[in-house]
């Protein structure tokens, strides 16, 4: 699926990716209120033309997050005061990442340490 506009899937609109791609297109701004998805899912902006991805995390459990967030024109903005925002995905995109309040976990660039620290 492409967006073709800022207002493309709604503003405030809670979006779930069990499987396939969502290309940004270059669109300037896509508003969630919330964001989900499984590993197969992917957001991407193949576009020469920036985009960024602004993530509210409107409800009070949280988003998770576990696809991959691709493309060298990508940014991703994280700006309610709500609930924690995981993203556990393989992302690898190449904009500004900024979080303007709430708490948010980039889990896949955690090192797995067991039993204990350091790694």
């Amino acid at each position: 699926m492409a967006a073709s506009s800022t207002s493309a899937l709604g503003t405030g609109t809670t979006l779930t990716i069990n499987s396939g791609t969502l290309d940004l297109n270059g669109t300037s701004s896509v508003t969630l209120a919330n964001l989900n998805g499984t590993s197969l899912a992917t957001i991407t902006n193949t576009s020469g033309t920036p985009a960024t991805l602004n993530l509210g995390v409107a409800n009070t459990f949280g988003s998770v997050f576990s696809g991959a967030i691709t493309g060298s024109n990508l940014a991703v903005t994280k700006g309610s005061s709500g609930s924690l925002l995981v993203l556990d995905g393989a992302n690898n995109y190449g904009g500004i990442t900024t979080i303007n309040n709430g708490e948010s976990t980039l889990a896949a660039l955690l090192p797995v340490c067991r039993p204990i620290p350091p790694c």
